[in-house]
């Protein structure tokens, strides 16, 4: 009790201290491996620690594609509902402890399992967040990625259901509602291309039939039904907008590559007088 105590008085005066220094909304984020509710007074964003941890354990069991979207279901589903109300949970992959005990995330997962786990972050209910270093190779993809994650404001603010969308096992998805409008979020997590048999609960399109609008993929696809067909490449996330008068954003917002598999490369290292001489795709250094 004087444990709970102590850590949540101190909460309560950083949090005191940042109004009494002008700030209007602090956000204060308690180092906790789980979220405990009681934080949530004055801490309503969690570390997100155990995801990280559980992530690091299933990839070390060896867990196919399939079997890691079944683990990744139950983690989110069950989580649903448990934390108190306006308490959000950043999403992320790495942190301080997992980079000096396993190295980065792209070593430990591959830069296309990497992508795809940070697209899980971006279409599940909380506040993705990449760690320091963690864009170096995949800078544009991130930054897509958010992009488009905040054009659907269903993906960033609404109510979250895991179980509600049904496709092949190696997909992960999720159904994201706010305000009457739906946004569904596809990730496949296998490094083989799939085309994905997807099927919506019947309320999500309307009878008059929707456009489906990717804002990870530039994309759109006329429904008429709730079933539909839905290409995803190795590694790929679809953030898409359910609604006849959304679209897919333009072309001219696409970076250079939006690659889930980063293209083969040689990179050569040797040493040289005053340091150490590397070139990678034509560039030296």
């Amino acid at each position: 009790l004087s444990t709970a105590a102590g850590s949540l008085g101190m909460l309560r005066s950083i949090r005191d201290g940042a109004l009494a220094g002008g700030a209007k909304e602090p956000v204060v984020i308690p180092e906790t491996i789980d979220n405990r509710p009681e934080n949530a007074r004055y801490g309503q964003l969690g570390y997100g620690f155990r995801l990280i941890f559980d992530l690091e354990d299933w990839f070390n069991a060896g867990m196919s594609p399939a079997e890691l979207r079944q683990a990744l279901t139950d983690y989110f589903e069950n989580e649903r509902g448990s934390l108190p109300r306006g308490m959000l949970t950043i999403r992320t992959i790495n942190n301080h402890d997992t980079v000096v005990e396993h190295g980065r995330a792209d070593r430990r997962f591959g830069i296309g399992l990497q992508r795809a786990l940070m697209g899980v972050c971006c279409v599940v209910d909380g506040v993705p967040m990449i760690y320091h270093e963690q864009e170096v190779g995949s800078y544009e993809w991130f930054r897509w990625l958010f992009w488009g994650r905040r054009s659907v404001p269903e993906m960033c603010r609404g109510a979250a259901d895991y179980l509600a969308v049904k496709a092949p096992p190696e997909v992960f998805t999720v159904l994201r509602t706010l305000n009457g409008k739906h946004a569904v979020g596809l990730v496949n997590l296998s490094p083989t291309a799939v085309e994905a048999d997807i099927e919506l609960p019947a309320d999500v399109i309307p009878k008059r039939g929707a456009t489906l609008g990717d804002f990870a993929g530039l994309r759109a696809l006329r429904v008429e039904g709730t079933r539909f067909r839905w290409p995803l490449g190795p590694y790929q996330t679809s953030i898409i907008a359910v609604g006849s008068n959304r679209m897919a954003p333009r072309e001219r917002h696409r970076p250079e590559s939006t690659s889930d598999v980063p293209p083969e490369g040689r990179l050569s290292v040797e040493k040289s007088e005053g340091g150490v001489r590397f070139e990678a795709e034509g560039m030296r250094g």
